[in-house]
């Protein structure tokens, strides 16, 4: 979240070319898709820090590592580190979901 897309693509193709077959690449990152994160996106009632510069969603983290080269790539969904990790139970409903993620952990391999 703390670098700009091309920048970070850059940095992940070095990583997947460095890598040893069948090695893997662990992320843990913020979702773009909690609902704090579109409140500080949209400046509401919170602002988003300012090093923040690429917080992504799922999706967009995926298309990022396929962009640097990798291929396998699975996602999980873990709750806040603060109160805030109450709100992980809702995140299995069908609508509306997707707002209760609150990190993404990540697992990529070339």
């Amino acid at each position: 979240e703390h670098i700009y897309d091309n920048e970070w693509i850059e940095i992940l193709a070095a990583i997947h070319g460095s890598l040893k077959p069948y090695a893997r690449l662990y992320i843990h990152t913020p979702n773009a898709d909690f609902f704090l994160e579109k409140m500080k996106k949209s400046n509401f009632i919170v602002r988003q820090l300012k090093e923040h510069v690429a917080v992504r969603s799922a999706k967009e983290s995926i298309q990022v590592l396929k962009s640097a080269g990798f291929s396998k790539i699975s996602i999980n969904f873990l709750p806040h580190y603060n109160v805030l990790r109450m709100v992980h139970p809702f995140s299995i409903l069908p609508l509306g979901g997707i707002y209760f993620r609150a990190r993404i952990f990540i697992v990529a391999e070339p």
